[in-house]
């Protein structure tokens, strides 16, 4: 224990900007380059060390349990442009519902045909359906933003990405083992980290998934000290997996 203490010491204040978060990196590097010996670190070390490095006034949380280490990003909020945009959606579609069902009735009475009737019916209804699809994609989109959060949780030897809402069941695009990862890279100057699968676990399965700062509401700061977790994790010992 004694050759942990002075690096992390070193590393209890914050970082003030994205170049002190990579030197808090490269310290936190010193501490797992020892040579010939596997890293099988505690979740307890392993958060403190990742709130040493942390950005200034990050939004983004870590609550550790049980054999788990979680990165919670905040919602959007109304302040993105994502919650504008489906506002917009969902009122430009309420409106165009009220105008649907207003010409049906307005309509109605001064057909009196016997194809008229049918001709209008076949056409207002599918359209009063897509402007009903429309608001009710824009109503979701305006909870999602609100509510919704990602998630990220380690595991000792396994990785979950989802995303989460209340009093639902989290959705998970990235379900995996440690060994089933061929690659977690941060793009130079792009601030996106990308995971590239070997296997993945969820119902999708898609074996790529990237992360941004325009999707998540962050700072680029933020997704690079994101990125410095998952290096360190891993770089931890991982347990073999039991068939």
């Amino acid at each position: 224990d004694l050759f942990l203490a002075a690096p992390i010491l070193a590393l209890k204040r914050k970082s003030e900007s994205a170049k002190d978060a990579l030197q808090g990196l490269e310290k936190a590097d010193k501490i797992f380059a020892i040579p010939h010996s596997p890293i099988n670190l505690g979740h307890r070390f392993h958060r403190v060390l990742a709130e040493a490095i942390a950005p200034t006034n990050t939004q983004l949380k870590i609550f550790e349990y049980s054999q788990t280490l979680e990165v919670l990003f905040p919602p959007l909020g109304w302040k993105n442009k994502h919650f504008f945009l489906a506002l917009l959606q969902t009122v430009a579609s309420v409106i165009g519902t009220g105008l649907a069902v207003q010409a049906v009735f307005y309509l109605w009475p001064q057909f009196q045909s016997f194809w008229q009737r049918p001709l209008m019916i076949t056409v207002s209804v599918p359209l009063v359906y897509i402007t009903l699809s429309y608001t009710h994609q824009g109503l979701k989109d305006i909870l999602n933003t609100l509510f919704q959060q990602t998630s990220i949780q380690l595991l000792p030897d396994i990785i979950l990405l989802g995303r989460r809402f209340p009093c639902r069941p989290v959705n998970y695009q990235i379900n995996t083992y440690k060994q089933d990862i061929e690659d977690i890279d941060l793009q130079p100057g792009k601030s996106t980290i990308i995971f590239r699968l070997r296997q993945n676990r969820t119902i999708v399965g898609k074996l790529e998934h990237k992360l941004t700062p325009k999707n998540l509401g962050v700072t680029p700061s933020e997704i690079c000290w994101v990125n410095n977790i998952l290096q360190l994790w891993l770089k931890q010992s991982s347990r073999k997996r039991l068939v």
